[in-house]
């Protein structure tokens, strides 16, 4: 649905942070629920912590313009598809374009 969407799909890139999962749980994530996006285990959940642990699933809008990058806002995940992308296409609007 997201990648369909033009302005989304466009600007927005998916990747799986696994909290506390292993290469192989990855592996197996990935193939049971045919996942084509980047998926990256975090067996030690240092990234999740460095994400405040928030809670999963989530979606995280990150300007990637800045230098570190900056998370803009995270969203909930839990909410209807269709909310979430509006949500989402709400966010990417208020991004300052790229020159």
């Amino acid at each position: 649905m997201a990648q369909e969407d033009s302005l989304v799909g466009k600007n927005m890139k998916m990747i799986g942070i696994g909290a506390g999962n292993n290469d192989r749980e990855i592996a197996y994530f990935r193939k049971y629920f045919n996942i084509s996006f980047p998926l990256i285990p975090d067996s030690d959940y240092k990234i999740h912590k460095a994400l405040k642990e928030t809670r999963a699933p989530f979606v995280a809008i990150i300007d990637k313009r800045s230098n570190p990058y900056k998370i803009l806002t995270i969203l909930d995940f839990t909410k209807e598809p269709e909310i979430l992308l509006k949500d989402i296409r709400t966010q990417l609007l208020k991004c300052k374009p790229v020159n």
